[in-house]
């Protein structure tokens, strides 16, 4: 996998406190981040098929299998999961594996939800326009990112 090399490891950390940054100052990533990130990842994976010969690691096929189905709920649901984070979940996937996007998945939305249970208990009898604030995702991404990434193997496997 492409987290398991130095480089991937670093530019897999770069990217995932860039994508919370951002999202947490302007709510939106920019295309770029993800276009870079996805250029690196093919790149290495070609690199790994016609010079190396390894075969397509299943850890690359059951992370689409995660990541497509909510890229698409993001499309097709005028993104109730933003686009910028099912994006930054199919790059993450395809860098980390299908088991580490699975623990980034669990705990991140957990916190997440866990913030917002505690931000609606708080505003109990307060009136308040329904839909009308936002909550970014990536930062709740950002920590289980960076244990998933820096963790010892055995231990998300």
């Amino acid at each position: 996998m492409f987290a398991t090399t130095l480089f991937g490891c670093f530019s897999l950390t770069l990217f995932s406190l860039a994508c919370a940054c951002e999202d947490f100052l302007y709510q939106t990533v920019p295309r770029r981040f993800f276009e870079l990130l996805l250029l690196l990842e093919l790149g290495f994976y070609l690199w790994r098929l016609f010079f190396v010969r390894a075969t397509v690691p299943t850890e690359l096929l059951l992370s689409l299998c995660l990541s497509l189905p909510l890229l698409a709920f993001s499309l097709l649901s005028r993104e109730a999961l933003g686009l910028g984070d099912a994006l930054f979940l199919l790059c993450f996937g395809l860098g980390a594996g299908f088991h580490r996007l699975l623990f980034l998945l669990t705990a991140g939305f957990l916190s997440a939800a866990l913030l917002s249970l505690f931000l609606l208990c708080r505003r109990f009898g307060r009136p308040k326009k329904a839909g009308t604030e936002r909550i970014p995702l990536l930062p709740f991404f950002l920590l289980p990112a960076l244990f998933c990434l820096f963790s010892p193997g055995k231990v998300l496997s």
